[in-house]
């Protein structure tokens, strides 16, 4: 079940400009919740922030 915390947390990480791979750890945690249209803010989420650790490794 979703709750307030994980819709803050989601904002949390929308709001950040830069990220560690803790960050897409508790991004892939929220990915866990139920609720289809949290899912799929998340997964945009995790998909942003792997693109940026990707690219920051290169």
């Amino acid at each position: 079940m979703m709750n307030r915390s994980h819709k803050q947390e989601l904002e949390r990480l929308k709001a950040k400009n830069e990220y560690t791979t803790e960050d897409l750890e508790i991004a892939k945690e929220l990915l866990k919740q139920e609720d289809p249209p949290f899912h799929k803010e998340v997964a945009s989420v995790v998909e942003k922030i792997t693109q940026l650790l990707n690219h920051e490794k290169k």
